[in-house]
């Protein structure tokens, strides 16, 4: 498991990330779960689900989804 260095400057903690860590972004999205602290790329809007779409291949959507089947229930 990576590790990062904390450092302490004008009363904030700095969190040193590996090189394999890095966001392309100045800012990061920041919340606890537990005793986790999750850092995640700041969503940058509408741009990254366009970005996300475009990404899908052609034939996406071409693939039938299987249904089950219909149910027999008692009427109440």
């Amino acid at each position: 498991m990576a590790t990062a260095r904390v450092v302490e400057q004008s009363g904030a903690q700095l969190v040193h990330l590996p090189k394999g860590f890095r966001v392309r972004g100045s800012e990061v999205e920041i919340h606890r779960r537990g005793d986790e602290i999750v850092l995640r790329e700041k969503r940058q809007g509408l741009s990254e689900v366009f970005e996300l779409l475009t990404s899908l291949p052609d034939d996406f959507m071409e693939q039938g989804r299987q249904q089950p089947s219909d149910q027999t229930r008692e009427i109440l």
